[in-house]
């Protein structure tokens, strides 16, 4: 990925490892793209792809948005 610009606001960005939070749980470290000025983080498709199988795992429920199915009881 290597993106050096942000989309969002123009600054630079930085490759780095980041903590993602879903709901309050932490799904694990993942590689991004992030913005030293806005803070907008941007992953890989494969990353995403990684991330969501985590989430899944974890009784996240689709369609439109993640929902963890306790919050639908």
């Amino acid at each position: 990925m290597n993106k050096t610009i942000c989309e969002e606001c123009g600054g630079k960005t930085i490759h780095k490892e980041i903590e993602y939070v879903f709901l309050g749980e932490n799904l694990g470290k993942f590689p991004a793209e992030v913005c030293t000025a806005c803070g907008e983080q941007v992953f890989e498709e494969e990353v995403t792809k990684q991330i969501s199988q985590i989430a899944k795992k974890r009784k996240f429920v689709y369609p439109n948005r993640m929902v963890k199915e306790s919050l639908l009881n």
